[in-house]
């Protein structure tokens, strides 16, 4: 007897180190009955899956079997599939070929500072540069935000992100120190990490106490010199007085201490005073 192959060699192609490809084959027997014993490969990069062996073929009796290329290394790479049987043709062979090429990993990148680095929202939107794959792959991104450098105090992480800006969908503390990095990993395995960003979160508004004196030194007493003591620094120095629903927006506080400002209003209508 004597076996016949759908196909003497098959050619896999270009496969990366971190893919493996299927192709699949057939065999079958004419004239008397053919029995294949076992199978076998040089190297590791092939692999048989098929029928458990031995197998008795007889005329017109067909096996359906695939070969696996999964290289393990660089360039081509070459291999034959080896039937041991009891045919005329002994062993009976299959050429194997295909190119094992080495994936690369996204380009490097970075994440981009936000516009400041102390800000008012505990749900931040923080965004990175989107610098692509060098071999096309499609890229998905992995958010770490951690009280610590090293992110060894996750406070918030999401994966499978497409696009290079996420909006944190939970809150973070009112006052604290972030930092945040982005991995970038390939459809094949590789990935990229980031540097390291950071930022402060300060959502908490300060309080503040407002006082009032008459300047005595001025003959006729129409002078306030108001005072404000804040919990923390002010961004602003804006005061606003309301005096018979009549608002003034004139007056700047000047710095007289530790969080404590100061600035003189004159009254110059009788009524009710409002200081904001």
């Amino acid at each position: 007897g004597n076996l016949a192959p759908s196909a003497a060699s098959l050619n896999f192609g270009i496969v990366y180190d971190t893919d493996s490809l299927l192709l699949p084959v057939r065999i079958w027997a004419t004239g008397n009955p053919v029995i294949i014993t076992s199978t076998s490969v040089a190297t590791a990069h092939y692999t048989f899956i098929g029928s458990s062996l031995p197998d008795t073929l007889y005329t017109g009796d067909t096996i359906t079997f695939t070969v696996k290329f999964k290289p393990s290394a660089v360039g081509s790479l070459t291999d034959t599939l080896k039937f041991n049987n009891g045919s005329t043709v002994n062993p009976f062979k299959i050429i194997l070929s295909g190119t094992g090429k080495t994936n690369t990993a996204p380009n490097g990148f970075n994440v981009k500072a936000l516009v400041s680095t102390l800000i008012n929202t505990r749900r931040p939107t923080l965004t990175w540069e989107g610098r692509g794959d060098v071999d096309g792959d499609s890229v998905k991104y992995k958010l770490e935000v951690s009280k610590n450098a090293n992110m060894s105090s996750p406070q918030f992480t999401q994966s499978n992100i497409t696009d290079t800006t996420f909006t944190l969908t939970s809150d973070l503390d009112i006052v604290a120190l972030y930092y945040f990095r982005v991995t970038a990993t390939d459809t094949r395995g590789g990935s990229t990490l980031s540097n390291t960003g950071f930022f402060r979160t300060d959502a908490q508004a300060p309080t503040a106490a407002i006082g009032a004196l008459t300047l005595k030194v001025v003959p006729i007493k129409k002078y306030l010199q108001v005072y404000v003591a804040t919990s923390e620094k002010l961004k602003t120095d804006t005061v606003r007085f309301v005096l018979n629903n009549v608002v003034d927006n004139s007056h700047t506080l000047s710095a007289v201490g530790n969080n404590v400002y100061s600035t003189e209003y004159e009254l110059t209508v009788t009524g009710t005073l409002d200081v904001r």
